[in-house]
């Protein structure tokens, strides 16, 4: 609707988490989950972790910011599935790490922080993917908000994917 000159963009606002996995050097999207705006972010990667069928790979080493190490459930079932967390744990004003979850985590994490600073890796793909497609979407409805979402990552996981077969063909012709 229009006010005098000005037209009002309403916006959906949604929650977005993603979850990269990274093999020599190509970064993928291996997951994506979309809710409100006022979506918890742990819930969220939880409930993309439980619904995960097969197995990603051996030995995944899982590097989340310090929201994820405070959650023990998290912990929990990143230590069931055979995952390495790679999370920052702090002790909290008045109370110290005391869950064997946490303990792990941050032992974890102080003798690998190496691996720990590869979260830089997840913020260069969200940037790209906040230059390639925009900052936000101009979506009125949260439904179709999440589907484009969506959209934005199987756009990003079919680009790495032509880049790939790009460079393996490239490879076949100079191997003749």
């Amino acid at each position: 609707w229009h006010r005098g000159r000005v037209m009002k963009k309403v916006k959906a606002h949604c929650k977005v988490v993603f979850v990269l996995g990274e093999r020599e050097g190509k970064r993928m999207i291996l997951g994506v989950r979309v809710e409100g705006s006022y979506g918890d972010e742990r819930k969220m990667f939880l409930s993309w972790l439980r619904g995960l069928r097969g197995k990603v790979g051996e030995r995944v080493k899982y590097v989340g910011d310090g929201l994820y190490g405070k959650s023990i459930e998290i912990l929990r079932e990143l230590e069931r599935r055979g995952w390495e967390a790679y999370v920052k744990v702090r002790e909290g004003i008045w109370q110290g790490v005391r869950a064997k979850e946490r303990v792990e985590a941050r032992r974890r994490w102080e003798e690998s922080r190496e691996i720990y600073r590869e979260r830089y890796k997840i913020e260069q793909v969200i940037g790209l993917l906040k230059r390639s497609y925009g900052e936000g979407c101009r979506e009125r409805r949260e439904e179709m908000a999440r589907k484009a979402i969506m959209m934005r990552a199987v756009l990003w996981n079919m680009a790495v994917l032509m880049a790939l077969s790009f460079l393996l063909f490239r490879w076949l012709d100079l191997e003749r």
